[in-house]
């Protein structure tokens, strides 16, 4: 397609929106010019980006999906890009929790939280913009060592198939374990105003998600109202307790820290 470019990137770059000159189109460690070359022991999570550019006159809808024998076997998620914007002359004076040194170094529409594909369907991107798509591929314990290809199918309303990516996958002969090497956790407030219907259910997928890249999701009621035995138990059995707990392929979940409970419960938050 004219005016078309799509390349992909490791998952330490940040692709402006703006940005249609990024020298990593040339090559990263994901990327060769040509083909996403990853690599993982079993139970690992690696993670590449595919960055769409439009230099066309007119918008474009697009999608993409991971296809190719054995690649089945993977447990592969798509990600759109979202992008916030960072004025330069709105950041507030550096404040407790963040330094002068921590200001972004670039301003504009900037990479930032990830919206499953599966919610978005196919991405609108406007002439003369990139988006980002982040795809995670999970290795299960049970894989074979050894190399395994596939490919990122990218298509647009207008005209149907417009790319295949090749993507090699080696899996090497380690298996992460499931210890909590050290304790993060991350803080989400309240989700009720973006899903009054069923907050409790999205927040678990949250905390699915989190489990899967080896932190723990804070900010519910329990973790700031007053003491009460009944309902710390429960929560205790669901979320904390070793064994049938949420995180296991009875309530949906599969990866990394299966079946083992969250390590962190913040008091006062």
């Amino acid at each position: 397609m004219s005016g078309i470019n799509i390349w992909a990137v490791n998952d330490g770059e940040k692709i402006y929106k703006n940005d249609l000159k990024n020298p990593n189109r040339y090559g990263s460690s994901a990327w060769d010019g040509k083909t996403v070359r990853l690599f993982a022991g079993r139970n690992e999570t690696a993670a590449f980006q595919i960055i769409f550019e439009n230099g066309a006159n007119e918008q474009e809808k697009v999608n993409i999906a991971v296809k190719g024998k054995g690649m089945e076997r993977f447990k592969v998620e798509a990600f759109k890009q979202h992008y916030l914007y960072i004025a330069k002359d709105k950041i507030s004076p550096p404040a407790w929790f963040y330094a002068e040194g921590g200001r972004p170094k670039n301003w504009g529409w900037t990479p930032d939280a990830l919206i499953p594909l599966n919610i978005c369907g196919g991405v609108d991107i406007s002439p003369g913009e990139t988006q980002g798509f982040w795809l995670d591929v999970y290795v299960p314990r049970d894989v074979s060592p050894g190399q395994y290809a596939g490919e990122i199918e990218i298509s647009s309303r207008r005209d149907g198939i417009i790319a295949s990516i090749p993507v090699v996958l080696n899996v090497k002969n380690i298996t992460l374990d499931d210890d909590f090497r050290r304790k993060n956790m991350i803080f989400a407030g309240d989700l009720k105003d973006y899903y009054p219907e069923n907050t409790l259910a999205v927040r678990d997928e949250f905390r699915k998600m989190a489990r899967a890249h080896g932190f723990d999701l804070v900010g519910t009621q329990a973790h700031s109202n007053p003491f009460d035995r009944e309902s710390l138990d429960a929560y205790y059995d669901k979320y904390m307790r070793d064994g049938d707990n949420l995180f296991t392929p009875k309530h949906g979940y599969d990866g990394w820290g299966m079946g083992r409970g969250e390590r962190i419960f913040p008091i006062g938050m």
